[in-house]
């Protein structure tokens, strides 16, 4: 059985990041003892807490919501927190970082306007 490790490193200027991997237990024959082997990592998040972090990986099904990717997964905002968007887990996604670069990258980008609208300018 499978299940999702969390693990916190708290840098020396306080903040957070959680790095977050998939692993399952077995049996070591050799020191005859339980150990843990990760089978995929997911990926890393920063500034939330292990608990936001599980919940949101759960409920996305540890996958991209835009391609459905399982590889180098981040916690995204819906709406960014410069634009008055929250931690709360309402507003938080997982996304691949090439999906989150290119929302970001969308964001960014101009927006052109129609001929209509340039002549009402």
């Amino acid at each position: 059985m499978a299940f999702l490790r969390i693990k916190c490193i708290t840098s020396s200027d306080g903040s957070k990041t959680c790095y977050t991997y998939l692993v399952k237990n077995y049996w070591d024959k050799q020191k005859k003892q339980s150990r843990q082997k990760v089978i995929k990592y997911l990926g890393k998040t920063y500034g939330l807490n292990k608990i936001i972090t599980k919940n949101i990986f759960q409920r996305d099904g540890y996958k991209c919501k835009n391609c459905n990717g399982k590889f180098e997964l981040t916690i995204d905002h819906i709406i960014p927190l410069t634009k008055g968007g929250t931690n709360d887990e309402s507003n938080l996604q997982i996304l691949c970082i090439v999906c989150n670069s290119r929302k970001g990258i969308m964001e960014t980008l101009p927006i052109p306007l129609t001929d209509y609208q340039a002549k009402l300018v």
